[in-house]
């Protein structure tokens, strides 16, 4: 676990200093005053309260295991996982944390919450069933106070590996790394049947996203080593597979020449004998 510290001011009679335990990725160096570990956390804020206005930290702690919301968009076969944070500061950990097979959703220009859809193995941005497009954008939409109110507002969307994330953005801010690969959608109205369509499937779970991304990309090592050994296996055996029929060449090259060299001879006997 790891604890992140910016300073802050207060008096002496105040004397808890906040504590935010949040997933808050890691800022650059350079924006943070302190980087404590736990061990001396309480010791160091003891030594800060003892004049009437001093600095104290606020401790941003981050961990890996956060509270996610789920959901299920039945709209294509197989269903797709749709999930979000159930605020700005677990956004953190989702933007840290997120998969290739990821696409992220919020309304432009509009507070609203981060929506991800987890695609299937293989199936990329540029061929989501319009379908599955539409739930995402309906949740997002639903889920933001001033866009859920609108209508004729655009969702942007784009893959996980296109975030950007900087240290000197505020928690829950993004940007882009290729604004061309930043898609957008036109929604005209909310759509009851499914915004209530998917708030039926809903499920809050903790989550260890760190532990689920790191089996994740384990797996995809495995399979990607079990692919380069059957390649392997195959170009082996097309070695193995020319070589014969080079030597099965060779041998009826050598079979064909002493055939030949046989009946030359027959003859000439033939010839002496006659």
């Amino acid at each position: 676990m790891e604890f992140f510290v910016q300073k802050g001011h207060f008096s002496k009679s105040l004397l808890i200093p906040r504590i935010f335990v949040t997933d808050h990725m890691r800022y650059e160096l350079g924006k943070l005053d302190h980087i404590l570990c736990f061990e001396s956390i309480e010791s160091s804020i003891q030594s800060e309260i003892n004049c009437d206005q001093c600095a104290v930290m606020e401790i941003l702690v981050v961990r890996s295991i956060v509270m996610v919301i789920r959901f299920t968009s039945n709209v294509t076969d197989p269903p797709v996982m749709l999930y979000m944070g159930v605020d700005k500061f677990e956004n953190e950990n989702l933007i840290r944390w997120g998969w290739p097979e990821d696409v992220w959703f919020h309304v432009d220009k509009v507070s609203s919450a981060h929506v991800y859809a987890r695609l299937p193995s293989g199936q990329t941005i540029d061929d989501m069933p319009e379908a599955l497009v539409e739930d995402c954008a309906q949740l997002v939409k639903a889920n933001s106070i001033q866009g859920n109110k609108m209508n004729n507002i655009d969702i942007v969307y784009t893959p996980w590996d296109n975030l950007k994330k900087t240290g000197n953005m505020d928690v829950g801010q993004i940007g882009f790394k290729d604004e061309k690969k930043v898609k957008k959608i036109r929604i005209a109205k909310r759509m009851n049947d499914i915004v209530n369509r998917l708030n039926k499937t809903e499920v809050r779970v903790d989550i260890d996203y760190r532990v689920e991304k790191e089996e994740r990309d384990a797996k995809e090592r495995q399979v990607k080593k079990q692919k380069q050994r059957e390649l392997k296996e195959a170009e082996k055996a097309e070695m193995e597979r020319r070589e014969k029929e080079r030597q099965m060449r060779s041998y009826d090259s050598v079979f064909n020449e002493e055939k030949m060299h046989s009946n030359h001879d027959g003859g000439n006997d033939s010839d002496d004998f006659m």
